[in-house]
């Protein structure tokens, strides 16, 4: 889902690894960002990035990355 105004090249977390699938949503000044990667060695992980717009073109930026095998305790 596509936020109005945002884009995801300066918000959400850029890696070298591929994007399986991603998906954002948010609300005013916070937005939320997911993404399903594979690892060199073929793992996936996740990476969920929370973005909040705290002044005019200035975010407070945080991700959680997540390894396929740890998923299960998170849940």
């Amino acid at each position: 889902m596509k936020v109005p105004g945002i884009t995801n090249n300066h918000l959400s977390r850029e890696t070298e690894y591929p994007n399986l699938d991603s998906e954002s949503f948010g609300h005013w000044k916070k937005h939320y960002f997911i993404d399903v990667k594979k690892a060199s060695n073929a793992s996936h992980f996740v990476l969920i990035t929370s973005s909040e717009r705290y002044e005019e073109g200035k975010y407070h930026r945080q991700t959680v990355q997540l390894w396929e095998e740890d998923l299960a305790f998170f849940v």
